[in-house]
């Protein structure tokens, strides 16, 4: 049921993607030329350069995003009480890039792992658990390097001593990332006090609302990774940019109503 939940998740991402939206208006252009239907031609074609020029200068992903990134409140490592752990979610690592190059590789997301390992040199009592598998479709055979073994060698990179090192390494999803970790609770001694979750601050409502619904009791929200800001930031020629802020809002915004829609209304 989750590999078959996984497959659906991944195709309805490719069909919500706006590249492939405005392709599908070229194509529908260049149908009705060849089959001599000017109208539908011109029609498609107008529309789909509009909707192109439109969606390549205005950050239209902006409101959403701003939403999605303030549902739970900015923190500091001096606003946070005694730690029995941190919990980081996978997805900022590059594994097939790390795999090829034979160091460790990350995307814009990089504040998830470098975040981490300052909190859990801060807390040097707490837990560090990394969560994460792979989420693409062409890992299902289970050959592949793990997010989390790529985050590993960052941690110890940045002062962390491998046995505080926790891995959870076959989590597709954040509906994964919570039930396999809980599952590592019982394979330590677990100090006193809250867990932490760490992970993008657009992405923080889908996972809390997963973690809630696995049985995580007390957890707190730690979000990093911000990418909204000032009115009018990123108004501009920006078509690749743009294309992708949008694909990823939209990721967020459908797969929270989706989770919430998965546990129950949690």
């Amino acid at each position: 049921m989750d590999t078959a939940f996984f497959v659906i998740a991944k195709l309805a991402r490719l069909a919500l993607a706006v590249e492939n939206w405005l392709l599908a208006g070229v194509v529908l252009a260049l149908l009705g030329h060849w089959f001599g239907r000017p109208r539908l031609a011109r029609r498609a074609g107008w529309t789909t350069a509009v909707a192109f020029v439109v969606v390549a200068c205005l950050p239209l992903h902006q409101p959403m995003l701003r939403w999605l990134e303030t549902r739970h409140p900015v923190l500091t490592p001096s606003e946070l009480p005694q730690l029995a752990g941190i919990v980081v979610l996978g997805g900022s690592e590059l594994p097939a890039l790390s795999r090829f190059w034979g160091q460790p590789q990350l995307s814009s997301s990089a504040e998830r792992i470098v975040m981490g390992a300052a909190l859990a040199r801060a807390q040097p009592q707490a837990r560090l658990i990394h969560t994460g598998g792979s989420g693409r479709l062409a890992d299902l055979d289970g050959d592949f390097l793990s997010e989390a073994q790529v985050a590993r060698g960052l941690y110890q990179a940045l002062g962390i001593a491998p046995d505080r090192i926790e891995l959870e390494e076959s989590a597709r999803n954040t509906h994964e990332n919570a039930r396999r970790a809980l599952a590592m609770l019982a394979t330590a001694e677990t100090p006193p006090g809250p867990w932490l979750l760490v992970t993008s601050a657009a992405h923080m409502p889908r996972a809390m609302e997963s973690f809630t619904a696995a049985g995580w009791q007390g957890m707190v929200p730690f979000p990093v990774d911000f990418r909204t800001g000032p009115a009018g930031l990123g108004i501009g020629w920006d078509p690749l940019g743009h294309i992708s802020r949008l694909n990823a809002t939209l990721h967020e915004a459908l797969g929270l109503l989706v989770y919430r829609w998965r546990n129950g209304g949690a």
